[in-house]
């Protein structure tokens, strides 16, 4: 079945919007319409805050620090897209501000998700 398919993809990867959205399609299908909505409402949500991340990383001078605009696509990256992705903007931001409290919050933060467990069942991971 397809939403088996689907679940063990976002179970590998639950930051995937595109096994994300196919398995909120298979949900829907299988008459699962509830999970369906609210799965492809977080799928649209991560859409739109990564749409904005890009739009916040076209307006950084590389010559200027602006810790906080490049917190701010850490954070978006940290809850909706790649954690590599994270680090990068987090580590770009702390090589200007080694002390920001935000950023090492957010280092913080990244380094337990990446030590966490997977979870084994497809409710239990990121919504």
């Amino acid at each position: 079945m397809a939403l088996e398919h689907f679940n063990r993809a976002f179970i590998a990867n639950p930051r995937d919007l595109e096994v994300r959205y196919s398995r909120a399609v298979a949900m829907r299908q299988t008459g699962a319409k509830d999970s369906s909505a609210q799965e492809l409402a977080a799928t649209n949500a991560a859409r739109q805050a990564l749409a904005e991340a890009d739009r916040i990383v076209d307006t950084i001078d590389p010559l200027k620090p602006e810790v906080p605009a490049r917190l701010q696509i850490a954070e978006i990256y940290l809850k909706y897209g790649s954690l590599r992705t994270a680090r990068f903007w987090i580590e770009s931001a702390l090589s200007h501000d080694p002390g920001n409290d935000q950023g090492r919050h957010l280092l913080d933060e990244l380094t337990a998700i990446e030590k966490s467990p997977r979870p084994s069942n497809p409710s239990a991971a990121i919504p």
